[in-house]
């Protein structure tokens, strides 16, 4: 495992995984591979006057899961809920993965958009899988 911070917070990406910033956004992919890279957004919710706000990552992932009927998932402190969406580019059948996920006044947006063509691939299946610990360890940064 590689322990990338994000700001305050940081996650645990998969050593099979290789990482770049991109303009502010951490991307993980596969090597020598250009399909299902993983795009990790982190935004921290501020109040009025540009404080944190505590626990508004949490709220914002829940109103949000309930909104679109997803299904709501916690792990200690973290909050997230699932979503795809048919992608607007790729062939037909292609997918935009979304993860939603708060934890205190963060919201850790991470998305993967799947061509049709390599949905079934092995590796593919292995990216989208890697997520879900990359979600348990979410955590602030010095935890």
């Amino acid at each position: 495992m590689q322990t990338i911070q994000l700001g305050d917070t940081a996650i645990e990406i998969p050593s099979n995984l290789d990482w770049r910033d991109d303009e502010g956004t951490l991307v993980a992919y596969l090597p020598k591979t250009d399909f299902a890279n993983l795009r990790f957004t982190l935004l921290s919710i501020k109040d009025k006057s540009g404080n944190p706000s505590p626990g508004a990552g949490v709220r914002t992932v829940i109103s949000r899961c309930n909104e679109s009927k997803g299904k709501l998932e916690k792990y200690g402190e973290t909050v997230w809920y699932y979503k795809e969406e048919i992608a607007s580019e790729g062939g037909k059948g292609s997918l935009m993965h979304y993860w939603y996920v708060g934890m205190d006044e963060y919201m850790l947006i991470i998305s993967c958009f799947v061509d049709a063509k390599m949905a079934q691939s092995e590796k593919t299946t292995a990216v989208l899988n890697s997520v879900g610990p990359i979600i348990r360890s979410f955590r602030n940064f010095h935890s």
